[in-house]
């Protein structure tokens, strides 16, 4: 399996120091960031979509093999009902569609108001009218869609169920497509000015994802893990969590963006008076 793994979002300034280097500018935090991860998670495309020329800079700000993932704006999963989204739709997938190559999965997080009963027609017809590329995922968070119709749906339109770690429901590890993407979001009960902090020790949920990922291995053939700071407090933290639960290297940030100056120029940890 090929395993990608990387947070929800990267631009924290609680970060700076704990993971940026103390001197970073907001404006450098994405290309930091992709210099240590693989992979991203877009979060703040589901408040407000992205404007292409935003789109093009990250686009050339990343590694060539970089993958971004993004959610579906909120205008539609909790906003809408559903209904009168094909414009908004239209104006995200253009907008995403600039990242070409380094497209990864849409997410699709549900509000945990929608149930199977009443909100099953209504999604299912968005899901049917969505394209084949890119390709989508979707994070359910009531219980009452946890079946085997929805399973066979989503498998026949190769949507990949989300695997999450959230407050509202626990996640059933289904394998509905190739692709594994697990997010481990945690609740709201940690706050920003903690996120450069872990607060809270979630290393037995992390084994037990670690355990349901390695039992689809021959199966799976791409694994996406973002952690979300509202898990233990640390983005990154978790990550290396993760990795070592998985059995992979821990990923030593700081080396990773030192790696990527330019030659002959100071440490991004560096003191700042070198003369």
């Amino acid at each position: 399996m090929e395993i990608l793994t990387g947070c929800s979002g990267w631009s924290y300034a609680p970060w700076v120091g704990p993971f940026y280097p103390s001197n970073s500018k907001q404006a450098d935090f994405l290309k930091l960031y992709s210099s240590a991860y693989d992979t991203v998670e877009i979060d703040s495309s589901f408040y407000h979509i992205p404007s292409g020329m935003t789109m093009h800079r990250w686009y050339n700000m990343t590694p060539p093999s970089f993958v971004f993932t993004a959610k579906m704006p909120k205008q539609i999963t909790h906003d809408s009902g559903f209904r009168d989204y094909e414009e908004i739709l239209g104006y995200f997938l253009r907008s995403y569609e600039l990242l070409k190559e380094k497209q990864g999965p849409v997410l699709i997080q549900l509000p945990p108001s929608l149930n199977h009963e009443s909100g099953w027609r209504p999604l299912r017809s968005f899901l049917d009218s969505l394209p084949s590329k890119p390709r989508f995922a979707v994070e359910f968070r009531n219980t009452s869609f946890f079946n085997g119709d929805v399973y066979s749906y989503l498998e026949s339109r190769g949507i990949t169920l989300a695997w999450s770690e959230v407050p509202y429901v626990k996640s059933e590890p289904i394998l509905t497509t190739e692709t594994v993407y697990l997010r481990l979001v945690g609740d709201r009960s940690i706050k920003e000015t903690e996120f450069g902090n872990v607060v809270k020790d979630r290393t037995e949920s992390v084994r037990k994802w670690a355990a349901n990922i390695r039992s689809v291995e021959g199966s799976a053939e791409r694994v996406f893990i973002f952690s979300n700071n509202h898990f233990q407090g640390f983005g990154p933290a978790t990550v290396n969590l993760v990795r070592r639960e998985l059995g992979l290297d821990e990923i030593d940030w700081r080396e990773k963006m030192n790696s990527s100056r330019p030659e002959g120029q100071l440490t991004l940890f560096d003191t700042k008076d070198q003369n």
